[in-house]
């Protein structure tokens, strides 16, 4: 058994607490502990939805994506870049646009799931997701989806940064929390995990001198108990 098939277990075992600690702890043991003083990121903790409700948030996902990949002119779809990828649920709609995709992810268990479901898209491995030096040369489009509302204000905007450097002339899409709703976790601690919206004026304050050119709600499905899930975010600097 794959060790990203008990993340699936985890979920939907019977029993409570218990059965999933027992569970928690088969896949620590598989996949390795906690890297030091930080949280390690498994299929489970990059999405919180399976079966059905997975099935339709991706496929709204890549509706929306694709509307927003719409701003950018035909002749200008060269190289794209989506930072911090996870296991590859979203980037495969870039390759419909782009001839290069690159993703870059940090964990190395979540790339070793994107490498076999994805072969075709080129990859990147950094210690830090603002490093973007294994990409080579700039990128027309970046994406970054729901990787800051993970991150301290400092990471976040280190982040946005190397977006920015990467794809300067181009564009920079940015989906991530907007509400000021509850904030899970405690947001100045990188170590441990976060869970907090910015409102879309601090991300277009960080972005500057990139334009915000679109913006739209992120949608979910309907069955998802938190109402306000974020915004898709289209920034430029062409």
């Amino acid at each position: 058994m794959k060790p990203y098939y008990l993340d699936v277990l985890e979920k939907r075992a019977p029993g409570g607490d218990l059965a999933r600690e027992l569970l928690r702890r088969v896949r620590r043991r598989l996949v390795g502990g906690p890297d030091r003083g930080r949280q390690v990121w498994t299929p489970a903790d990059v999405i919180d939805a399976d079966g059905p409700e997975l099935s339709l948030r991706s496929y709204l996902e890549h509706r929306d994506i694709r509307r927003m990949l719409a701003h950018i002119p035909a002749e200008r779809r060269r190289r794209a870049v989506e930072i911090g990828c996870g296991y590859g649920r979203l980037i495969v709609v870039l390759e419909e646009f782009f001839p290069e995709v690159w993703g870059v992810e940090r964990e190395p268990g979540l790339l070793e799931i994107a490498r076999e479901l994805a072969p075709s898209i080129r990859w990147s491995n950094p210690a830090c997701l603002d490093d973007l030096s294994g990409v080579p040369g700039t990128a027309d489009f970046a994406m970054i989806f729901t990787v800051l509302m993970h991150m301290t204000d400092a990471d976040a905007r280190r982040v946005l940064d190397a977006a920015k450097a990467k794809a300067k002339g181009g564009w920079v899409l940015v989906v991530e929390r907007t509400d000021r709703g509850e904030a899970l976790g405690d947001p100045s601690d990188a170590a441990k995990f976060m869970d907090h919206g910015r409102p879309v004026e601090t991300f277009a304050e960080w972005m500057k001198p990139s334009r915000l050119v679109d913006s739209m709600p992120r949608s979910v499905e309907p069955t998802y108990p938190r109402r306000d899930n974020g915004t898709y975010m289209l920034f430029s600097d062409a």
